[in-house]
C-alpha cells in the first residue's frame, strides 16, 4: 500500500469511530431526556408476591417472595436497600376473610438512612422484563391469631431522595421518594390447626 493510502485509510478508520461515538453520544443523552420526562417510573413497576404454598399449620413458616418487576419498556433504578416497616420501604398487610386488618405480634418499624457516600451501588437497574426482590420468613404463630383464611398484601414505597444520590445518578429514571407507592395484588392462604 501507498503511504498516501495508509494515511487515508487512517483518517477514513478514525472518522469513522468519530462518527459511531457521536451517534452513541446523541443516542446516550436522548435517552437521558427520555428518562427525565419519565415523571412517575413507579407506573412500569409491578410488586409480585408469592408464598410457598396455600394451606398452612399453626407450625408451619410462610415463605414470602417479594419481587418488583419492570414490565416497562425503558429501564427503572430502585433502591438497592429493602427493609421491612414504613420507613424501610416494604410495608407488609395481613386481613382475614373479611377484610379486617390483623395487627401483627411483632412491629415492623425499620427507618431507612441515607445511602452511605461511597455506596458505589446504591441503585440495582431494572430493564425490562427485569425484577429484583426479597424473601421473609412469617412465623405463623406470631402472625395468624387463630385458623382461617388470609390475604397477604405488601406495599413499596421509596425513601431515596436525590440529594442522597450523586448528581450523575440522578440524571437516571430512579423512583424517589416522591413517586407513588407500588402495590401488590393480595395472596390467600389458609391456616389450620
Amino acid at each position: 500500500m501507498l503511504p498516501r493510502t495508509k494515511h487515508l485509510a487512517k483518517i477514513t478508520v478514525l472518522t469513522s469511530a468519530m462518527l459511531i461515538f457521536l451517534g452513541n453520544t446523541r443516542t446516550l443523552k436522548c435517552g437521558e431526556q427520555q428518562m427525565q420526562k419519565s415523571s412517575q417510573p413507579t407506573s412500569a413497576l409491578k410488586l409480585i408476591i408469592s408464598t410457598n404454598k396455600e394451606k398452612y399449620s399453626t407450625h408451619d413458616p410462610v415463605v414470602l417472595n417479594v419481587s418488583i418487576t419492570n414490565e416497562g419498556d425503558s429501564r427503572t433504578y430502585i433502591d438497592r436497600r429493602m427493609y421491612w416497616g414504613y420507613g424501610g420501604g416494604l410495608m407488609l398487610e395481613i386481613a382475614d376473610k373479611d377484610g379486617k386488618q390483623i395487627p401483627s405480634k411483632m412491629r415492623d418499624d425499620a427507618i431507612m438512612p441515607p445511602p452511605l457516600r461511597n455506596d458505589p451501588v446504591p441503585l440495582v437497574p431494572l430493564d425490562e422484563g427485569h425484577f429484583y426482590g426479597i424473601t421473609r420468613i412469617l412465623a405463623v404463630n406470631d402472625i395468624f391469631h387463630a385458623p382461617g383464611k388470609y390475604a397477604i398484601r405488601v406495599t413499596y414505597k421509596s425513601w431515596l431522595q436525590p440529594e442522597d444520590l450523586s448528581p450523575v445518578l440522578r440524571k437516571l429514571s430512579v423512583v424517589w421518594a416522591e413517586h407513588s407507592r407500588v402495590e401488590s395484588e393480595p395472596v390467600w392462604i389458609e391456616i389450620h390447626p
